[in-house]
């Protein structure tokens, strides 16, 4: 037998064969019709997704956000299966906040943008369903605040 050193626990690299996620694949400058035709067909953390664009007046691509609201789901699992993906994509977070404000969300903090995830969880008041609202956030300044105006972040 020969010996070897130990390798990297594979938990911590990228899985080169699995897509990248959306968030990690639009980029900064992208046409209106690129960013467009990658959104089309969008998921977060396996939901289907809705995603917003911010363009500049040329029509470059500055920011997005993708949202999926989802009924009877839990922020628990959606969340996870979220943070898997960017963790996968991105590397560990720069920045975890545990249930800021009724969210749970992380950020990370590149050399070109910032992104952040969260996940907002509403229980039933009147013995209906409950719902989660997951979102991912990039914007391609990242000394700038995350401001969504629909409310999303």
């Amino acid at each position: 037998m020969s010996s070897t050193s130990p390798a990297a626990p594979e938990a911590s690299l990228p899985d080169a064969s699995a897509p990248l996620p959306l968030f990690a694949r639009l980029r900064h400058g992208m046409t209106r019709a690129e960013a467009e035709a990658l959104g089309q067909g969008a998921t977060l953390g396996g939901y289907p997704a809705k995603v917003t664009y911010g363009f500049s007046p040329n029509g470059q691509l500055e920011n997005f956000g993708i949202s999926a609201f989802h009924r009877e789901a839990r922020c628990a699992t959606a969340f996870k299966a979220l943070h898997d993906e960017a963790v996968s994509a991105l590397g560990a977070p720069t920045a975890s906040n545990r249930m800021v404000e009724g969210k749970q969300c992380e950020n990370w903090t590149l050399s070109d943008s910032a992104i952040r995830i969260c996940c907002r969880q509403a229980s039933p008041v009147d013995g209906g369903t409950g719902w989660m609202l997951l979102t991912a956030i990039k914007s391609f300044s990242p000394h700038e605040k995350f401001d969504i105006s629909n409310g999303i972040h």
